[in-house]
């Protein structure tokens, strides 16, 4: 598959009978060939929602994190490497009227455990605007709960 700098919003196919299997959404032209792809069904349902309600309906929380690694667990006390750490929280969101801070850990989103960084936004799309939340997080030494329900992002 060969990519040009006028072709970047064109389909992905897969070898097997010409398959879509995704949108080319960017490309980085100072690496030739090197472009971006979101997967086919989710712009199916991106499309589904602009012919309802005119844009898509993004649920959200509010939150910037990176993965938890190894030296950070130990520096916070944390035995197991599991998680994402907060690292900021948007004012007026929904993780601040929950009270999540800076270095919290979340370790589970409902009963869906956070192992590495692309879990939140994978889960995420399986929720809707207004859906709750409970968010299992790590934080100073102790485990807690909070709900929160998710707005649609801004």
């Amino acid at each position: 598959y060969e990519i040009n700098e006028g072709d970047w919003s064109s389909d992905v196919c897969s070898s097997d009978l010409g398959k879509v299997i995704g949108i080319n959404t960017a490309i980085q032209i100072e690496s030739w060939g090197i472009s971006f792809a979101m997967p086919v069904n989710y712009a199916q349902e991106m499309l589904a929602d602009i012919k309802t309600i005119g844009r898509k309906n993004i649920p959200y929380m509010g939150i910037m994190y990176k993965p938890l690694d190894e030296q950070l667990a130990a520096d916070l006390g944390i035995k197991n490497a599991q998680g994402v750490i907060i690292e900021d929280v948007d004012s007026d969101s929904p993780a601040a009227k929950a009270k999540l801070q800076r270095e919290d850990v979340i370790l589970q989103l409902d009963e869906q455990r956070i192992v590495r960084s692309r879990d939140i936004p994978a889960y995420l799309k399986t929720k809707e605007v207004g859906d709750q939340v409970t968010v299992h997080f790590w934080r100073a030494g102790d485990k807690k709960t909070v709900d929160l329900t998710l707005v649609e992002k801004p």
